[in-house]
């Protein structure tokens, strides 16, 4: 069995670079404007006039505030970068590898698994169980994953593995 492999697009084929590199490039100044919208107030219907927000020192001084942000919106966005460009699957003759961050492989052996469930948590990724005919679980998650059933029914039909 030669080594094939199941990327996050549920292809077996590698997406283009450019795709990955500019796929999530909208989280770098997405995220200092998403995390200013969560620290706004909640609306109040009443009018005390004393209250102050915590957005107030951040319109008053902000550059702080973006650095911070924009840093955390530009490692989410190297993390996405690292994780589409590593497969979800690898597939040879001593077993199943998966990897679910984008970091680290983990092995399982063919007769350990007996079904595949993905389960897709938009816009994230997809969580994926794994079970074996004893009862154990393994249990991961794909970030920034789409795994389709059919697709990766179609990947592991040289196995005994089962997808619901």
């Amino acid at each position: 069995m030669q080594n094939i492999r199941f990327w996050r697009n549920s292809t077996c084929l590698r997406p283009p670079v450019l795709v990955i590199f500019f796929k999530y490039l909208l989280l770098i100044p997405a995220t200092p404007a998403a995390t200013f919208f969560m620290l706004l107030p909640p609306r109040r219907f009443d009018s005390r006039s004393d209250i102050t927000s915590r957005t107030d020192d951040i319109i008053a001084d902000p550059t702080l505030f973006l650095i911070v942000t924009l840093s955390a919106g530009l490692l989410l966005w190297l993390w996405t970068v690292k994780s589409l460009s590593k497969p979800i699957f690898k597939l040879d003759q001593n077993g199943l590898k998966y990897c679910g961050y984008g970091f680290f492989y983990s092995q399982i052996s063919f007769a350990s698994i007996k079904t595949i469930k993905p389960y897709r948590i938009f816009p994230f990724g997809t969580l994926i169980d794994m079970k074996s005919s004893i009862g154990s679980n393994v249990r991961f998650f794909a970030f920034v994953a789409r795994v389709k059933k059919p697709e990766l029914r179609e990947f592991l039909k040289s196995t005994n593995i089962e997808i619901e």
